[in-house]
């Protein structure tokens, strides 16, 4: 199978117990790392800065598309504060959709998991073969635009009728707690899904953080708890998401059960 993601790799500054690490991550980075976990041919079309694109070497990606720049766009969490904080330190170049070539588009699945307003999402899903799986990541319809200094747990109130538009052609949406409640403001969690589902996705997918994700399946719930404590939950979603995706063929709920397993090997084992 093969699956066009499209993102943004970043460079992701850790502050944690006064220490910083910096690693690799941002959507494509970690799906990615699925696509060599589960023999899915990943495309990632992000930025990637020139010294960063030589850690981009799992099995099964193809890096062809990626826009390499000085730098990869910076991301700061600073998990030290009560509420963790993550802003954006430098930002990249934005990718010219118009301008990809008909192979980027495809793919079986192609899934939007943007941090911002990085790509034209309507024009993504104007290009997309029409036999495809369009997923996407509800973060980039509902986040402010991509700017130095931008806190990026700061999101918009709601999403723009534009947006809320497009949710018609995406067959299956992630979003966790909070990011649900910008779509639908019902309380209730289920219905919550199923109300966000009649927007247009098939399949909802709520991330709830220690306590696993809620899916709703075509009027089905699957409650998939989390399989362990993580070490961290920074790119938690990512992975599940990618996972999911990864292995959509083998049913909602076990695809489900492989993600949240996929998750606990990569974070909870982490020194």
């Amino acid at each position: 199978m093969k699956l066009t993601i499209f993102g943004t790799i970043t460079e992701d500054t850790i502050i944690r117990s006064g220490k910083e690490t910096t690693t690799l991550g941002g959507a494509p980075f970690f799906f990615c790392k699925a696509a060599d976990r589960f023999g899915t041919t990943m495309v990632p079309i992000s930025t990637i800065g020139k010294n960063d694109i030589k850690y981009l070497s799992e099995k099964n990606t193809n890096t062809s598309f990626l826009k390499v720049t000085n730098a990869t766009t910076r991301l700061i969490v600073n998990a030290d504060l009560e509420k963790p904080t993550c802003y954006v330190e430098n930002v990249n170049e934005k990718i010219d959709v118009a301008a990809l070539p008909n192979e980027v588009f495809d793919s079986e699945i192609i899934t939007m998991s943007t941090l911002s307003d990085e790509f034209n999402i309507s024009e993504i899903v104007e290009r997309t073969n029409k036999n495809a799986i369009v997923a996407a990541d509800i973060q980039g319809f509902v986040r402010a635009s991509l700017v130095r200094g931008l806190v990026l747990n700061e999101l918009d109130k709601k999403l723009s009728r534009e947006n809320k538009k497009l949710l018609s052609q995406i067959k299956i949406l992630k979003c966790n707690e909070f990011e649900s409640l910008l779509v639908d403001s019902t309380l209730d969690l289920k219905q919550r899904a199923a109300n966000i589902s009649k927007l247009g996705p098939k399949i909802v997918i709520i991330t709830l953080g220690e306590k696993g994700s809620l899916i709703f399946d075509n009027g089905a719930f699957i409650e998939q708890p989390a399989v362990g404590k993580l070490n961290r939950t920074l790119g938690a979603g990512d992975l599940f998401f990618a996972a999911f995706l990864c292995n959509l063929s083998a049913g909602t709920k076990e695809a489900a059960k492989i993600a949240a397993e996929f998750v606990y090997e990569v974070l909870g084992s982490e020194k």
